[in-house]
């Protein structure tokens, strides 16, 4: 509307002008200042509070005030505050705890001209930001870091190595960053290895490749391996198994995560949130999967279970119970033993359960099922009812994955829902579970890991812009009409002839049909620039059980939500990939038979000779 429809190229002068404009207006406030400081008016400490507040909110976090002025050693830190919320370089919270830039685009231009290699360099900045920023924005500002400054990464990493903190969610924060950083060091590892697995089998690249990075099923590679084996040419099977061997040791990518975890010496404080308390169960997961020694016994002594049993909601409360099970190793039976007749109760009665079966091997929730669910409920597990398009399917889905958090010991989940079938016997009933293997049930927190692998690997491999993908959208679309046109120009001829005509024999019209074949298999991925530049979120991330994934790592939420825009889109275009990739695939087989078998030949002679024919031809 404001270009008056003159296209984006000219709203994207627009927008390189104003940020222009901007950097020019900050460069002469940062002159002014420093102007200041060399003439005694403004001090060189206030200074630098502007300079790592801007490093910190250039990559969205904040600082906390009380450590700022003390490690600057301000002298009216009120007025100095004031100043520059007047000058609107920064502002702090409502109860004045935290300090922040106004906006991350201002904070990046400010951090950029305030630090400098050879005076004070941004990792000097970055490293004194560590121990003073508001710990639950650690992860984010890491992430950041990672991504935007991969030269100074090692540096970073050093600074982290001193860095304590008593909040379990910096610490489930921390290890959620460095496992990013792993897997993306692990995809520009194995980079010329994936191109020419997705160079072989397009999106199917997963397949051929150990893509489970996280083991969420160990040895599921090997064995889908096997499978595919058997049904492809030993020229390709061998070129398939070099690149296999060629990949490197997926434990790589928690290296680092597992090494900041040993040289944890802070006990963590007690949790007092439910954000706290999930990341807590989090923290301790990762602790028991990588194998970490931590002191449990000792810091985990007086941490108010009995509380959060009968107060938390319960999603965060089966990440705690999944996370001891995980971290609190041979002492989980004990823990589990005190607290399960009342975490049944709280099962129960937070998820309409009326009977709950327990044999020691398979837990059964018998529960009400909610007709119309409500529609203000704001609980992540209500939403997902409400998104999913067989809302009694997902009603008994979260059911099961709540069983499986709740009651990690177990070996299978069931369940069976009541009060639904108004109208009578359903041909299916698909609150019924018989029993999910826990295998089955991986925690989100791996399979997310798996998630990121896919992301980072698949980025290289997207259009860049939309522009690009509207073209190769648009290309497809003009192709699929080619081959169709030419299809049925070839399907007239052959109707139209009274003697064998083979439609498959017109070339351009096999090579468009196999193209097409292939072009709707692995159709066209989202452009780069639609995606968070993690990996987080991706097409796959828009389905209902996602909006958990999300709930349960904030940061997704931040890019998730912007991405389900998307979402119809999507299932328009998957269902018209779909449909034609279909009908490609099953009319080549047809378009190749059908000619050798001939017309009206019934159940003849002439029938089985025509098959012995379209055998003999290899069709």
């Amino acid at each position: 509307r404001r270009f008056g429809g003159a296209g984006p190229l000219m709203e994207f002068v627009y927008l390189v002008t104003q940020g222009n404009l901007l950097r020019e207006k900050l460069a002469e406030q940062v002159a002014r200042l420093e102007e200041d400081v060399a003439t005694g008016n403004l001090a060189a400490n206030e200074l630098a509070l502007l300079r790592l507040v801007s490093v910190a909110s250039a990559f969205d976090a904040r600082l906390r005030v009380k450590p700022l002025v003390e490690y600057l050693g301000l002298a009216a830190p009120k007025r100095t505050f004031r100043y520059f919320e007047k000058e609107y370089l920064l502002r702090l919270s409502d109860d004045g705890s935290l300090v922040g830039g106004l906006h991350p685009i201002r904070s990046a231009i400010l951090s950029d001209l305030l630090t400098d290699p050879s005076i004070g360099s941004w990792i000097d900045s970055a490293r004194l930001c560590l121990p003073i920023m508001y710990e639950p924005d650690v992860e984010i500002f890491l992430l950041y870091a990672f991504s935007r400054r991969k030269s100074e990464s090692r540096l970073l990493m050093s600074a982290l190595d001193g860095y304590q903190t008593d909040r379990w969610s910096a610490l489930a924060g921390v290890t959620r960053a460095l496992i990013w950083l792993g897997v993306q060091e692990y995809v520009d590892a194995n980079r010329e290895i994936i191109r020419e697995a997705y160079a072989d089998s397009g999106r199917g690249w997963q397949v051929i490749l150990d893509s489970d990075i996280a083991d969420v099923i160990p040895g599921v590679t090997e064995k889908n391996w096997q499978t595919l084996s058997s049904i492809v040419s030993k020229e390709r099977r061998q070129k398939i198994e070099l690149l296999q061997r060629r990949q490197t040791d997926k434990k790589e990518v928690f290296q680092y995560a597992k090494d900041w975890l040993a040289r944890r010496s802070q006990k963590p404080a007690q949790p007092a949130t439910y954000v706290e308390w999930s990341a807590m169960g989090e923290a301790l997961f990762w602790v028991g999967r990588l194998e970490v020694s931590w002191p449990l016994h000792k810091w985990l002594a007086e941490a108010p279970f009995e509380l959060a049993v009968d107060t938390l909601p319960i999603e965060a409360l089966g990440d705690v119970i999944l996370g001891l099970s995980e971290g609190f190793g041979a002492f989980f039976p004990s823990w589990i033993a005190i607290y399960r007749s009342r975490i049944s109760s709280f099962q129960a009665k937070r998820t309409q359960t009326i009977v709950l079966e327990d044999d020691g091997q398979k837990v059964t929730a018998h529960f009400i099922v909610e007709i119309q669910p409500a529609s203000g409920g704001q609980s992540v597990l209500e939403a997902r009812v409400r998104a999913a398009g067989d809302r009694f399917h997902e009603a008994a889905v979260i059911r099961i994955s709540l069983l499986r958090r709740l009651f990690p010991d177990r070996e299978l989940y069931a369940c069976q829902g009541y009060g639904h079938r108004l109208w009578g016997e359903l041909p299916f009933d698909s609150t019924m579970k018989t029993g999910v293997r826990r295998d089955y049930l991986p925690p989100l927190w791996l399979t997310l890991v798996n998630s990121i692998f896919r992301g980072l690997a698949e980025r290289e491999f997207r259009p860049q812009t939309w522009h690009e993908y509207v073209q190769v959208l648009l290309d497809m679309r003009r192709g699929a009409l080619a081959v169709l046109n030419r299809f049925s120009r070839a399907a007239e001829q052959y109707f139209r002839s009274r003697q064998f005509v083979s439609i498959w024999d017109d070339r351009q019209a096999r090579g468009w049909g196999l193209a097409g074949a292939r072009q709707f298999r692995h159709p066209a991925l989202l452009p780069a620039a639609a995606l968070d530049e993690w990996g987080l979120v991706d097409e796959n991330a828009t389905e209902p059980v996602s909006l958990e994934m999300r709930e349960r790592a904030p940061i997704i939420d931040r890019n998730g939500l912007a991405f389900q825009a998307y979402k119809t889109f999507l299932e328009a275009f998957r269902s018209y990939a779909y449909a034609l990739g279909n009908y490609f695939e099953q009319s080549i087989h047809v378009m190749k038979l059908n000619p050798y078998l001939g017309r009206g030949t019934g159940k003849t002679p002439k029938r089985k000779l025509s098959f012995l024919i379209a055998q003999n031809n290899k069709v």
